[in-house]
């Protein structure tokens, strides 16, 4: 419940952040922060089959605004900035990938959800699928970014995907990241109302609160008072983002190796 808490204070000041400096820079980011927080928490009021549906309904418009503006990247970068390919090293390259994703908790969280899916084959699909589909766009992405802009000048970048749709163009169309904005902004109402359900769940099965879904603005609240306690979240939060994922994400790698252990020396699995 800490870390899912932590990571809706810090990742939702960074999207605040992200609106009100490059989009809304006329508007106060509590306000900012308040409208963010307040569709998130009642999407989530709404419950955990709405926001499934709804993700559907919007799922294939999110992709191919993401596929588009990937192909504009590719088609108005350079090529040659991808090389060396593997850069300081292959070795180097896992061990970053392994201390500073996120992805981990994330599916992690997935298995909240177990007892809410029909099926346990859709529920082993679903994971699998979106295990796949993350890591090609999140590869893809992150190599439109370096053909784009070159290595060093990502590394600069705090918001790259934000940075990258307000470079790119289409001739007859100057301010294109209007078109990406509202897409990534839905996502957004979707991940957090996602998050909010998880934090409201965790928060009533460990105190035996059954009708946890009134907790939800509440929490919501608590949230946007902590996240506006850093005056300078652009370059606080991403301290404090990077430190968070660096202490926790060899745990959560763990985390299931131990529980399957645990399962088999308890004869869980057995049952």
């Amino acid at each position: 419940m800490g870390h899912c808490s932590t990571a809706i204070i810090i990742d939702s000041s960074i999207y605040t952040d992200i609106i009100g400096t490059m989009y809304f820079t006329k508007t106060p980011p509590f306000i900012v922060y308040i409208v963010l927080m307040c569709t998130c928490a009642y999407g989530a009021k709404k419950g955990l089959e709405q926001i499934g549906s709804f993700a559907w309904i919007v799922f294939f418009g999110i992709k191919v605004s993401l596929i588009f503006a990937l192909i504009l990247t590719f088609s108005q970068g350079n090529l040659d900035f991808i090389h060396p390919f593997f850069g300081p090293g292959e070795w180097e390259i896992v061990k970053s990938s392994t201390s500073y994703t996120s992805i981990f908790a994330d599916f992690l969280f997935l298995g909240l959800i177990a007892p809410y899916i029909a099926g346990k084959n859709g529920f082993k699909n679903g994971i699998y699928i979106s295990l796949v589909v993350l890591v090609i766009e999140i590869s893809v992405a992150m190599l439109a970014f370096i053909v784009l802009f070159d290595y060093e000048p990502v590394l600069m970048l705090n918001y790259p995907f934000h940075e990258t749709i307000r470079y790119i163009n289409l001739g007859f169309l100057p301010n294109i990241e209007t078109f990406f904005f509202p897409f990534w902004l839905i996502a957004t109402f979707i991940r957090f109302s996602f998050y909010l359900f998880l934090n409201a769940q965790l928060f009533g099965e460990i105190f035996n609160i059954k009708e946890f879904s009134y907790l939800i603005p509440s929490i919501a609240i608590v949230f946007v008072f902590i996240g506006l306690i850093p005056e300078t979240p652009t370059f606080s939060f991403f301290i404090i983002r990077q430190t968070f994922l660096q202490f926790l994400t060899p745990l959560f790698i763990l985390f299931p190796i131990l529980l399957l252990f645990v399962s088999k020396w308890k004869g869980d699995l057995k049952r």
